[in-house]
């Protein structure tokens, strides 16, 4: 359903529903799974600098701060790949890592 811009703005409510519907919801279990066991999979301190933030087609998306830590995980991709593995079928088998605004 499209709204008319004499219609008024739209709803945040109607906004935040169609964001929700394009987001598919295996993907979300299994980015949740990952944040759930988040302290487990990546070790400090680096997990303390780092969060999963999306998870797309089989590839993990980690927002990490900037300098250092940045370069950290995207230096330690293989060894979070290979501890996402524990997490079985549908473990994420790639990385995007990028700079997360603190």
């Amino acid at each position: 359903m499209s709204r008319h811009s004499n219609e008024g703005p739209t709803p945040i409510s109607e906004l935040i529903g169609r964001a929700a519907r394009s987001i598919p919801k295996n993907n979300i279990v299994e980015l949740a799974a990952i944040r759930s066991q988040w302290h487990e999979l990546i070790e400090a301190p680096l997990r303390d600098h780092c969060e999963a933030v999306a998870l797309q087609g089989g590839e993990l998306t980690i927002a990490a701060d900037p300098g250092p830590w940045l370069s950290g995980v995207t230096l330690a991709t293989p060894a979070i790949v290979k501890a996402l593995s524990t997490l079985g079928d549908g473990a994420p088998s790639t990385l995007r890592v990028v700079r997360r605004s603190i």
